[in-house]
C-alpha cells in the first residue's frame, strides 16, 4: 500500500480503477416470478413438485413438520422431508419466523393503500383489528417489504408498488385540506405533516386517535429505509416529501418534545392539548435523530435537544441507570455479571462485581431506534455506546426471568397449588421475555422487569409488571442482534416443543410466527391456568423482521444509515455516520490510519488485528514483494502472504478478520499471482464462530472458486513482475445468498482446490462499495396503439436492481435520451405521442448501489409509428350558388405527424362518391400540383401549380388554379379550393361536399361528408 494522507484518495483510487478494470456482474438472484402470488416463486414451486397455479399448496403441511410449504420456502429446508427443528442451521430458524413476521405485513396491510392493522390473530388472516391500523407498524411494513424484497420472498414490482401507492397516499394526507381541527375523523389526515397514530384503510384519523410523534417518526424511517432501497425512483422523492412536510418542531418546547398532541376543545394549543414530554430513555433516538436532521432550521430541532437529555451531567440519561450487583434478592434479579460498558466513567463499568446499564423497563425501549440506526461501534458526543446498552437490556431482561423462576419469587412454599408454589414456572434460559404486549388482566400493558432503587420490590408489585410469568414471545426476537445466542436457543426451544405437540406450547407458533404471550401458570390475580394471547401486534412484528435481517445481513441498517435526514440527526448528537472499521486489509507498516498493520509490515496481528493460520498441509508466510506497481497509488507493495499447499486439495491459509462487520460494503477486492501460473484457489469467507461473550454460534463458510471471477479466467504468470498481479472483484451478496452472514466475519481464506498444489501471493485485501453494473435487460419487445408506444422486457434476476431507464433516439441512432425521469420498476413502458415516425429504443437496469451501477444496454429496437391523416372541415358547409360563378371552398386536413406528411387531398361534390360527372379536385402535396378528374372518373385532368395561371376542368365544373391557395401549418394543411360550376351541373337535388386524405406512408382519412351544395 502506497503512503498517503488521504484516505478518501485512496478508496477513490480503487473504485476508479477497479471500474475500468472489471466488468464482471452481479450473481444472479431467484427469478422471483410468482403467477399464483402464494409467496413462493414459480421456478421453487416446480422444483419441488408443488402447482405454480394453485394458491392452496402454500398452506399445506406435506412432511409432517407443522411447517406450511410457504414456511419451508421461507426458512431455506426441503418441504417433502420432515425438518426438526433442532436440525435447522441457526440461519433457518431465524429466517423462518422473519418470513412469518413478512407475512403478518403482507397479509393484514390491505389495499388501496397498505395501512397496516395494529393486531390480529397470529393464525387466522381473517381475523384482525378491522380498519383500525397503526401508522408505526405501517412505517414497520416497509422494512419488512424491503428484506423480503432482497431475499426474494416477494415479487420487486409488487414490493415496490405497495410502498409507492401507501407513500402517495401519506403526502397526499398531509396536505393542509386534512389539517383541520374540529372536522370529522374521516377528514382529518394530519397535523403540521405529522399522520395520526391511529388510522383507518384510507389514512384518516380513526375516532379519538392522538398525534404521536414517534408513531410517525416511525413510519417516516420505515420510508426513508425504503427510499434508499429503491433509490431513483417515486418512492425515494415520496418519502423525502413526507419528511420534508413534517414540521418537526412543532411539538417541541424549547427543551424536549411532547409525545403527541390530540384534540380537546378545552386544550389550550392548537385546539387540543399536548402530551407527555419525551424527556426519558425509550425509543425516541430515532425520532430525534429524524428532528434534528432537517436542513431548514424552521422544520428542524437543535441539536441541544439531544444534550438536554444529560439534564447537566456529563453523561445521557443520568438518572435511568439501574446499578446491579451479584446479591441473591429482588433488587438484583437481573445481574449479569462481565457485560459491556454503556459509558466508561467510574462508576459506571461493568464487571463480575457490578453491572449498570440504561434500564427503560420494556426492551421495545431498546430495539424500534436499532433498527434503522446502526450504533455498533458508534457513540454520541457523550461517547454513550447505545449497542452495548441494549445488549445490557436484553440480557438482564432474561436472567430477570430465570431468577424470578429459580427463586420461585413471590411463592408459597406450602401450598398444595404447584402454581402458587412456583409462580414463574414459565420463565427459564430459553423462555424468556417481558416487554409492551397481552397480559392476561387487560388488552395491553407495558411489562417490564423491576429492577431501579426507587422500585416497590413487594411481590405483588413485580407480579403485576411481568403478569407472574407471562411470556412475552416476540420479544427475544427483536433482540436477535444483541443476544444471538441466547435468541437462537429460545426460538429453537419453543419451535421444538411445540412441533412435538407439548402440553402448553402445541399452539405458540401460527401463521404470523409466535402468538404474543403465554402463561402457563396462574397469571396475575387470575382465577384460571394459563394464559394464551392469540391477537398479535404489528408493532412486535417490525423488531421481529427488522432485528433479523440486521442481524444476518444488515440489510435496513445499510439502507437507513445510507439516509441524509438520519445521517445528519446523527451526527447532530455527535455520531460518527462514516466507516467505523477498517476496509482495507493490508500487510504493510506505511498505509494511512486506520489500514496500517499495528506492528509493523510482515508480521502478525494485520490492520484488522487478526493472525494468519494454516490449515490441511498448505502454508502462510509473508513474503518481500517489493512494489510491482510503483505509478499506482494503491495495490501490491512491500509485504505480501505466501499461501501453499504441498500436495492436497483442501488445504491453504486463512486470515483472522475479527468479527469484521462486511454488511456494510458490497464487493471483496484483493490482489493476487500465482507462483507458477497454474494454481486453482478458491476464496472463502466464513461468518462469526461466537458471540461477544464467546457463546459459541453456528459458523457458516461460504468458498468460491476464484477462476470464476479472475478477469481472465486463471491465475497466470506473464512475463515481467508487475503483470504477474491481478486484481479481483466478487460481490459479497455471492457469500450471503449461500447463507454467509455478513454482518460478522471470522476469516477469510484461500484453498488450493488442485492435485498437486502450487502457491499463490495475497495482497491488499478490501471491501468496497458496489462496482458490479447489472446485466442488460433482455427480452425487449414494443406494441403499437395508435400514436402510442408500449414496450416491455424482462425483469433483471439481480436482487439489488431497482428499476429501469428507457432511451428512445429520433436521429436513427445517433443520439439516445432518457425519456424518464424517475426509474421505471415494472418491465413496461409507454411512450406517448413521440415526435416523428421512426424511433430506436433501448433499456438499461439501475442498481441502488451508491453511486448507482448502470447496465450496458438492451439491444435496440426499431420502432416505425404512423399517424392516420383526418379530414377537418369545409368552409362553407352548406349553400347554393349560381352556375359560372365562382365559389371559394375552404378545407383543412390534419396529420398528428406534421402537415408535410400529407401525400394528397380531395374535394368530392356529387350526390354519392362516384368521381363521373362532378367536381373531383386533388391536390398533391408532394408534387404541388392541382388536378380534376374527366367526365368518366377515368383520368386526371391538368396537373398545374397553385397560383398559376391555369384553369382545368370538365363538362361539369371548373377549377381556377391561379385563385386555389394552399398553406401549411403544425399539422394542418388547408386548402381554398375556387371551383366554377358549369350549367350541366344543375339537377334537382343538392349534392354532398365529400373530403378525402391520404399519407406518405398509405394511411388515409376515407371520404367524409362534410356537407351539402346546391347550383342553380
Amino acid at each position: 500500500m502506497k503512503k498517503t494522507d488521504n484516505n478518501f484518495l485512496i478508496l477513490a483510487f480503487v473504485v476508479i480503477l477497479s471500474l475500468a478494470m472489471f466488468t464482471q456482474t452481479d450473481a444472479l438472484a431467484y427469478d422471483d416470478i410468482d403467477a399464483d402470488g402464494d409467496l413462493m416463486p414459480d421456478q421453487w414451486e416446480a422444483g419441488n413438485g408443488f402447482n405454480p397455479d394453485d394458491p392452496a399448496d402454500a398452506e399445506i403441511d406435506s412432511d409432517g413438520d407443522r411447517l406450511t410449504t410457504r414456511d419451508e420456502f421461507f426458512c431455506g429446508t426441503n418441504p417433502r422431508l420432515y425438518t426438526a427443528a433442532n436440525s435447522m442451521t441457526e440461519g433457518q430458524l431465524l429466517n423462518l419466523f422473519a418470513g412469518k413476521a413478512f407475512l403478518y405485513f403482507w397479509e393484514q396491510s390491505r389495499p388501496y393503500y397498505y395501512f397496516t392493522a395494529d393486531k390480529a390473530n397470529y393464525n387466522n388472516p381473517a381475523d384482525y383489528s378491522g380498519n383500525f391500523n397503526s401508522i408505526a407498524t405501517t412505517g414497520f411494513s416497509m422494512i419488512a417489504y424491503v428484506a423480503a424484497d432482497d431475499r426474494g420472498w416477494v415479487n420487486h414490482s409488487a414490493a415496490y408498488e405497495r410502498i409507492r401507492a401507501l407513500l402517495s397516499r401519506a403526502v397526499q394526507l398531509q396536505r393542509s385540506t386534512y389539517d383541520k381541527v374540529g372536522s370529522p375523523p374521516n377528514q382529518q389526515g394530519n397535523r403540521h405533516g405529522y399522520l395520526y397514530h391511529f388510522v383507518d384503510d384510507y389514512g384518516f384519523r380513526y375516532p379519538d386517535s392522538e398525534i404521536s410523534t414517534i408513531d410517525h417518526a416511525l413510519f417516516v424511517a420505515g420510508a426513508l429505509a425504503a427510499a434508499e432501497y429503491y433509490k431513483g425512483t417515486e418512492v425515494e422523492q415520496l418519502a423525502r416529501q413526507l419528511y420534508l412536510n413534517t414540521d418537526w418542531n412543532w411539538l417541541y418546547n424549547g427543551t424536549f418534545l411532547y409525545q403527541g398532541w390530540i384534540e380537546d376543545s378545552a386544550g389550550a394549543f392548537e385546539g387540543g392539548r399536548t402530551l407527555d414530554l419525551w424527556n426519558r430513555y425509550s425509543e425516541l433516538m430515532i425520532l430525534l435523530f429524524l428532528s434534528m436532521g432537517n436542513g431548514d432550521t424552521s422544520m428542524a430541532i437543535p441539536s441541544s435537544a439531544w444534550d438536554a437529555l444529560t439534564y447537566g451531567t456529563s453523561r445521557m440519561f443520568p438518572y435511568e441507570y439501574a446499578h446491579l450487583f451479584p446479591v441473591e434478592d429482588p433488587r438484583n434479579f437481573a445481574f449479569v455479571p462481565n457485560m459491556p460498558n454503556t459509558i466508561q466513567e467510574s462508576g459506571y463499568r461493568n464487571s463480575a462485581a457490578e453491572f449498570h446499564y440504561i434500564h427503560a423497563g420494556s426492551l421495545h425501549n431498546h430495539q424500534y431506534s436499532h433498527l434503522f440506526a446502526d450504533f455498533r461501534a458508534r457513540r454520541d458526543r457523550w461517547q454513550t455506546d447505545f449497542f452495548a446498552n441494549s445488549i445490557s437490556a436484553s440480557m438482564a431482561n432474561r436472567q430477570y426471568c430465570i431468577n424470578l423462576n429459580s427463586h420461585a419469587f413471590g411463592g408459597d412454599p406450602s401450598s398444595p397449588d404447584q402454581t402458587l408454589r412456583q409462580p414463574y414456572e414459565t420463565y427459564g434460559p430459553n423462555s424468556w421475555g417481558i416487554m409492551a404486549g397481552t397480559p392476561s388482566y387487560t388488552g395491553y400493558a407495558v411489562l417490564q422487569p423491576i429492577v431501579m432503587s426507587w422500585d416497590d420490590f413487594s411481590p405483588n408489585n413485580i407480579a403485576l409488571n411481568n403478569d407472574s410469568g407471562t411470556v412475552l414471545l416476540s420479544a427475544p426476537l427483536g433482540s436477535t442482534p444483541f443476544t444471538p445466542r441466547q435468541t437462537i436457543d429460545f426460538t429453537r426451544n419453543m419451535l421444538t416443543r411445540f412441533q412435538a405437540n407439548e402440553s402448553g406450547y402445541d399452539a405458540l407458533v401460527g401463521r404470523y410466527g409466535f402468538m404474543n404471550s403465554f402463561n402457563l401458570g396462574r397469571p396475575y390475580n387470575a382465577p384460571q391456568i394459563g394464559h394464551f394471547a392469540a391477537y398479535i401486534i404489528g408493532l412486535d412484528m417490525g423488531p421481529a423482521a427488522g432485528s433479523i435481517e440486521n442481524y444476518t445481513r444488515g440489510l435496513i441498517w445499510k439502507m437507513a444509515m445510507r439516509n441524509q435526514f438520519i445521517q445528519a440527526g446523527m451526527r447532530n448528537a455527535g455520531f460518527n455516520t462514516g466507516a467505523v472499521e477498517p476496509f482495507i486489509l493490508n500487510f504493510d507498516d506505511n498505509p494511512p490510519s486506520p489500514h496500517e498493520d499495528p506492528n509493523g509490515g510482515g508480521i502478525d496481528p494485520n490492520s484488522f488485528g487478526g493472525n494468519s493460520y494454516q490449515f490441511g498441509d498448505g502454508a502462510i508466510s509473508y513474503a518481500w514483494i517489493d512494489d510491482p506497481f510503483p505509478t499506482l497509488p494503491y495495490g501490491p507493495q512491500q509485504w505480501a502472504q505466501r499461501i501453499s499447499a504441498s500436495d492436497n486439495i483442501d488445504s491453504g491459509g486463512f486470515i483472522i478478520l475479527k468479527n469484521h462487520d462486511l454488511s456494510r460494503w458490497d464487493t471483496l477486492s484483493f490482489w493476487i499471482k500465482g507462483e507458477t501460473g497454474t494454481e486453482e484457489y478458491s476464496v472463502g469467507l466464513k461468518d462469526s464462530v461466537a458471540d461477544p461473550f464467546g457463546n459459541p454460534l453456528e459458523a457458516t463458510e461460504i468458498k468460491l472458486p476464484i477462476a470464476k471471477y479472475y478477469p481472465v479466467g486463471a491465475i497466470t504468470t506473464r512475463g515481467v513482475i508487475t503483470s504477474q498481479w491481478t486484481g479481483v472483484r466478487i460481490p459479497l451478496r455471492d457469500f450471503a445468498e449461500k447463507g454467509m452472514r455478513l454482518t460478522a466475519a471470522d476469516n477469510i481464506s484461500f484453498t488450493n482446490t488442485k492435485p498437486g498444489g502450487g502457491a499463490i501471493y495475497i495482497d491488499d485485501i478490501a471491501f468496497l462499495g458496489d462496482e458490479f453494473k447489472p446485466s442488460a435487460p433482455q427480452g425487449l419487445l414494443e406494441t403499437i396503439s395508435g400514436n402510442s408506444i408500449t414496450l416491455s422486457w424482462d425483469a433483471n434476476s439481480e436482487a439489488d436492481v431497482v428499476g429501469y431507464r428507457i432511451y428512445r433516439s429520433d436521429d436513427q441512432g445517433a443520439t439516445f435520451i432518457p425519456l424518464n425521469t424517475l426509474l421505471i420498476v415494472p418491465t413496461v413502458y409507454t411512450d406517448t405521442n413521440p415526435p416523428g415516425r421512426r424511433h430506436l429504443y433501448r433499456v438499461t437496469a439501475v442498481d441502488n448501489a451508491q453511486p448507482a451501477n448502470e447496465s450496458d444496454p438492451s439491444d435496440t429496437i426499431s420502432v416505425f409509428i404512423n399517424n392516420a391523416p383526418l379530414v377537418g372541415a369545409i368552409i362553407p358547409s352548406s349553400g347554393s350558388s349560381r352556375a359560372k360563378k365562382a365559389v371559394n371552398f375552404t378545407a383543412t386536413y390534419t396529420d398528428a405527424d406534421g402537415w408535410q406528411d400529407i401525400q394528397y387531398v380531395n374535394l368530392l361534390i356529387n350526390t354519392s362518391t362516384s368521381g363521373s360527372r362532378c367536381f373531383y379536385g386533388y391536390y398533391n402535396q408532394n408534387t404541388n400540383k392541382l388536378y380534376i378528374r374527366n367526365n368518366a372518373n377515368t383520368a386526371w385532368l391538368g396537373g398545374y401549380a397553385p397560383g398559376s395561371n391555369n384553369v382545368i376542368g370538365n363538362s361539369y365544373a371548373k377549377l381556377n388554379c391561379a385563385s386555389t391557395t394552399i398553406s401549411g401549418s403544425g399539422n394542418t394543411l388547408t386548402v381554398n379550393w375556387n371551383v366554377v360550376f358549369k350549367p350541366t351541373f344543375i339537377g334537382a337535388k343538392k349534392k354532398n361536399m365529400y373530403l378525402y386524405v391520404k399519407d406518405d406512408y398509405g394511411a388515409y382519412n376515407d371520404w367524409t361528408l362534410k356537407g351539402t351544395w346546391a347550383v342553380t
